[in-house]
């Protein structure tokens, strides 16, 4: 205790240094937990406000391909009946639905799930019981209740007590509240927030579609498990791999080629993870660098202060203090400017963490991307405390405590800093420069990944147009009148000044949500061993492929006669006329989904679809008048003409629509050049975080350059003075004290370019680049830091040539 007394009072009287060393800590740590942070969220516990998380599993679906799919409940059914290595299984499917009535309802994301859901989870409710036997959750006739959020709850019901026995509505029909989940549940999807939980069995009912409690080749399901003491995720795994080759052979029609497989949460198909896990791993990587490049600057620090302290050091030592005890008060120092440093860092955290959510994407969906901050990081910033403490401070103090008494008492100030603690510190300087190389080199490939992923063409030009999202079906309309609905709003809309075309789609390319696909059989076309005829589609109105910009090159357009009456048509994509139809002839050729046979009538050049980087893939299209139902919620897509901003058409879109139905409200609206962004989020993300990152490395280790040369300054002060007094000029005085700083950039420069050359193909690997990265973004990164590193010399080589020979003799 006496240590940590003599350390805060020596801290307390060099306020100057104290500030400077918490602060910088303060930004090391800070930066390395807020990384964390994020990487705990993404990866290391994505479901929170659940028992024994490590515990649960995603089980999975896999085509004959080997790519995972969603899974059937029949499925479900028969996994959770033979696995001995699972204690039980999950299933459920996200939702939105109408939250009220007319067009003060709003969008509430749902969970539509099985009554054993929360059990298994181990979640315990805010208010109220969650699904019980007597709901009959997964039975058709199951009863409407539902399970609402803490934070629906505090929105909708002013947090009141008596919630419990009232009632929402939700797509028009009355649910009975049973219970609140509690606030640090937000659902089983990573980086989703929902507002309710209802019986998966009444997913019919609610959407208007067929029922997916009997139908085995319905595959819209996710699947969590928990697993039983003693099992592993290897044993589970080899486990429903059997039982999945068992139903195959039960079930060829439905599961011919299907296997399954069982998968840490981490590496489920669904969930931000699915974006964000290689992105989080390198921002914690670069944290790392930075509280490094940190330590290295502290321990510099300490070493100046250690140098202007020997002549009490030196006493002390006289007096009797060993060696140890002269090492142990110094650590005291350096461990409380550690954990000081690392207080201010947790407070940095809690404001950080939520950085995610400025670059989140225009989305539907119910993101919540932030880090999860809570006191359980104290493990790991009493570690950074550990590492700073040693990495900073060990080094100064075995150099001060060294046995040169007589030396440093007879000097009466110190004997200057020798030549080993010289070289220490710029060593320490030098590897500041090269990490500070590697973290601006990241970001410079970050950016690069960036640029590429924008260049890219999408296929279709998205300036110009609106999005909004509806549910007609959720407000009542069936297949007969869903229609008939999109028939008028497009006539009135069409109407309005500004507006070129209007067109409506299922699916917007590029966005979270994903896409929805289909199995198909084409006449003549034998599949590949293991090749799926999982092809993804689109349901789309007439007008849209003029709306897109899309060119039709073979063949013609839906029109307002491709209705429920007429022969099923479809418009497929020039790859799928290479891979399934041999690049023959494509009009009229015919192909087999949903049971039924579609003629093909139009060839649309290809697009993306879901990442700007993906292969051509086979896509095809239907009208949507044709393939309609009330399950199925749309995005009106709105053309404006040039020069008009498609953001100010909204008001005019929101009041046709409640002309046509003030049922049917609008629950989202943005620019498709906004909502595209989602494509290349990850790679956006990466980019401005690692800039960000790669900026404030070079600034600590452009400071950390300053000190050195600032210190040898002040050592070499009478050398300076005696030199101009003997007729020295500043270019002199510049080039004697400069040759170090240069030499010490070269050093780092070199280490540091190498390093980040060397990490080059696993930065590529990560960022997912498309055209490869080039390594010129080192040099330019090297040339930025060589440039800063430079003006960060001037100051104290200014000062040098300043320098009085009378005023340095003097004070000699």
């Amino acid at each position: 205790m006496s240590d940590f007394r003599l350390a805060f009072r020596q801290l307390l009287r060099h306020r100057g240094f104290t500030v400077t060393a918490v602060l910088t800590l303060a930004l090391g740590i800070g930066i390395a937990l807020t990384a964390f942070s994020w990487v705990r969220a993404v990866l290391l516990d994505p479901l929170p406000g659940t028992l024994d998380s490590g515990r649960i599993v995603s089980v999975e679906s896999l085509s004959a391909a080997g790519t995972m799919i969603d899974s059937s409940y029949p499925d479900c059914r028969d996994y959770g009946a033979q696995a001995t290595q699972l204690a039980g299984l999950i299933v459920f499917k996200e939702r939105p639905l109408n939250l009220g009535n007319g067009d003060g309802s709003e969008r509430a994301w749902a969970e539509m799930v099985s009554g054993n859901f929360f059990s298994l989870l181990g979640v315990k409710p805010r208010l109220g019981r969650f699904f019980a036997e007597d709901d009959r959750a997964d039975s058709t006739a199951a009863a409407h209740v539902a399970v609402i959020s803490e934070g629906l709850w505090r929105r909708s019901f002013q947090g009141a007590r008596d919630v419990i026995g009232r009632t929402v509505r939700l797509n028009r029909h009355e649910f009975t509240i049973i219970g609140v989940a509690p606030a640090e549940f937000p659902g089983t999807i990573n980086g989703l927030v929902f507002d309710v939980w209802v019986p998966l069995a009444l997913q019919g009912e609610l959407t208007g579609s067929s029922n997916w409690l009997e139908n085995r080749a319905s595959r819209p399901l996710h699947l969590l498990a928990r697993l039983t003491p003693g099992a592993t995720v290897e044993t589970a795994r080899v486990e429903m791999g059997l039982i999945a080759q068992r139903l195959a052979r039960e079930y060829p029609k439905t599961n011919a080629g299907l296997s399954a497989t069982v998968v840490p949460l981490a590496q489920a198909s669904f969930g931000v993870q699915t974006i964000l896990a290689s992105v989080v791993r390198i921002l914690f990587g670069m944290g790392v660098l930075v509280l490094l490049i940190v330590c290295a600057n502290l321990s510099n620090l300490m070493l100046v202060r250690a140098t202007a302290r020997q002549h009490e050091i030196s006493v002390r030592q006289a007096l009797g203090a060993g060696w140890g005890r002269i090492v142990r008060s110094l650590l005291a120092e350096s461990l409380l400017l550690a954990l000081a440093g690392a207080i201010a860092g947790m407070v940095f955290t809690f404001w950080a963490a939520d950085l995610l959510r400025f670059f989140a994407p225009a989305s539907s969906l119910p993101l919540a991307l932030a880090g999860r901050v809570d006191w359980s990081l104290a493990p790991l910033a009493f570690g950074f405390v550990v590492l700073a403490t040693f990495a900073a401070g060990l080094a100064p103090a075995l150099w001060a405590a060294r046995p040169e008494l007589v030396s440093s008492l007879r000097s009466g100030r110190g004997a200057g800093i020798s030549p080993h603690a010289e070289r220490w510190r710029s060593a320490l300087t030098s590897l500041e420069i090269a990490l500070a190389l590697v973290a601006l080199s990241g970001a410079a490939f970050a950016w690069q990944a960036f640029r590429q992923a924008r260049a890219i063409s999408p296929g279709f030009e998205a300036g110009g147009v609106l999005l909004a999202a509806i549910n007609p079906g959720a407000s009542g309309y069936t297949a007969a009148t869903g229609p008939e609905f999109i028939d008028r709003l497009s006539d009135r809309l069409r109407a309005q000044p500004g507006v070129e075309q209007v067109a409506f789609a299922e699916t917007v390319p590029f966005g979270l949500e994903g896409g929805s696909w289909e199995d198909l059989t084409v006449p003549g076309f034998t599949p590949q061993a293991g090749e799926s005829m999982k092809v993804y589609r689109n349901r789309v109105s007439p007008d849209y492929f003029r709306l897109m910009r899309i060119p039709l090159l073979e063949g013609r357009d839906f029109n307002a006669a491709d209705d429920a009456r007429m022969p099923l048509v479809a418009i497929v994509n020039e790859t799928f006329v290479r891979r399934y139809l041999a690049g023959g002839e494509a009009i009229g050729r015919t192909f087999e989904g949903w049971g039924e046979n579609l003629t093909i009538v139009g060839v649309a050049k290809d697009a993306k679809y879901a990442r700007v980087d993906e292969a051509a893939q086979p896509y095809f299209y239907v009208p949507l008048q044709q393939f309609y139902h009330p399950g199925v919620g749309l995005a009106v897509h709105v053309r404006m003409n040039s020069g008009v901003d498609p953001a100010q058409f909204l008001p005019a879109l929101r009041r046709e629509l409640r002309a046509v139905d003030p049922e049917v409200p609008i629950f989202e609206a943005a620019t498709l050049q906004d909502f595209i962004g989602a494509a290349s989020f990850s790679r956006r993300l990466a980019a401005a975080l690692l800039a960000l990152i790669g900026a404030t490395a070079v600034g600590l280790a452009a400071l950390g350059l300053y000190g050195v040369i600032a210190f040898a300054v002040s050592q070499r002060t009478r050398e300076i003075g005696v030199r101009i007094a003997l007729g020295a000029q500043s270019f002199d005085v510049v080039r004697l004290l400069a040759t170090r700083g240069l030499r010490l950039i070269a050093f780092g420069l070199a280490a540091g370019g190498a390093l980040s050359l060397a990490l080059l193909p696993l930065v590529q690997r990560f960022l997912g680049s498309i055209g490869g990265l080039d390594p010129l973004a080192v040099v330019l990164a090297a040339a930025a830091v060589s440039l800063i590193a430079m003006l960060a010399c001037l100051a104290p080589l200014r000062g040098a040539t300043r320098v009085n020979p009378v005023d340095a003799l003097r004070a000699e």
